[in-house]
């Protein structure tokens, strides 16, 4: 598999290696991610150290095995975590490619010439906006992560997110705007809606404000186009993507303006978002529980405030000791 992703990389695929290719990223909704992602990072620089990129590649591969934790363990973890560590490392080792290459060639080039790509985060309890080189802007939520090229070059504008983030896209019919996620891509020219797809959840959503959206599955496939007031959701278990309409915008769009909302949602759901949006942890008997839903509509609201409405509103009590909050 290693030679087919360094051929698709270098536009020399066969037939048979488009169809080996195909069904990799079927097997598993990452391995489109992280392909996306690699590419983000293999097209970050300059095509005149392609030699050097090669030689760069192979050596990573020799290094992590990579088809001793390919071949015969498709599904084992040892697979995943390789492809990761794959991921984490390309940034470096292509910033290095180029350095050897310009070392050994004698180029002039200057790091100007280098597109770098770039990692974001939003940590837990924090938000973070940003813009993009083509002028669009990116408001991440917490626990989110985001990267992008420095300059978007070539036919696309390519982007990897994890997690939640609204994005206002600068219109550019030449050049599609294309996020990938964990298990759902998106294409717009230019629009702006929100994206909410963490790792976590069972459930990915795309929400409309303005313009067209196109939202497809994992293996491409299947998608559907949404407009301003709907939403794509994509159910992770049964692999079906869906499209209705937005019944209330505050749900979707409340984040941006520090509003949390939940409509009849269950409790875990609750109390994961409580986790990533204040940073703390809680810890509750699952079972107990399980059969409490909730609905929650608080702006700028303290911790200590929103516990003590939902513990009144739905019989339980609760501690809090630092970032730790126990239901009981």
């Amino acid at each position: 598999m290693d030679q087919i992703i360094l051929k698709y990389l270098n536009n020399e695929m066969n037939i048979d290696d488009q169809h080996r290719l195909s069904k990799w990223l079927d097997e598993d909704p990452k391995n489109r991610q992280i392909l996306t992602k690699i590419e983000l990072y293999w097209k970050s620089s300059d095509p005149s150290a392609q030699s050097a990129k090669n030689r760069i590649w192979l050596q990573l591969l020799d290094e992590i095995d990579l088809s001793a934790g390919y071949h015969g363990q498709k599904e084992s973890k040892k697979f995943h975590v390789t492809w990761y560590r794959i991921a984490a490392a390309v940034a470096l080792l292509i910033t290095s490619s180029w350095l050897v290459y310009n070392f050994w060639s004698g180029s002039n080039l200057s790091n100007s010439d280098i597109i770098r790509v770039v990692e974001k985060v939003a940590p837990v309890g924090k938000k973070l906006e940003l813009q993009l080189a083509d002028g669009s802007t990116v408001k991440l939520n917490s626990g989110s992560k985001i990267s992008y090229p420095e300059v978007f070059e070539g036919n696309s504008r390519q982007v990897v997110l994890t997690g939640e983030a609204f994005f206002d896209v600068v219109r550019n019919e030449s050049k599609p705007f294309i996020i990938t996620t964990d298990n759902i891509n998106i294409e717009v020219l230019g629009t702006s809606f929100s994206i909410q797809a963490y790792e976590d959840e069972f459930f990915s959503e795309v929400f409309v404000r303005s313009g067209k959206v196109r939202v497809s599955d994992p293996s491409g496939r299947s998608f559907v186009d949404i407009l301003p007031a709907e939403r794509a959701t994509y159910n992770k278990r049964k692999n079906i993507l869906s499209r209705s309409s937005i019944e209330n915008s505050a749900a979707a769009f409340g984040w941006m303006d520090g509003r949390l909302v939940f409509e009849d949602e269950e409790l875990a759901v609750v109390f994961r978002r409580l986790s990533r949006w204040y940073g703390v942890s809680v810890s509750y008997d699952k079972i107990a529980l399980k059969e409490k839903k909730i609905t929650i509509n608080c702006k700028d609201c303290s911790i200590q405030e929103l516990m003590e409405s939902l513990s009144y509103n739905y019989e339980f009590d609760y501690r809090i000791n630092g970032d730790l909050i126990t239901i009981f």
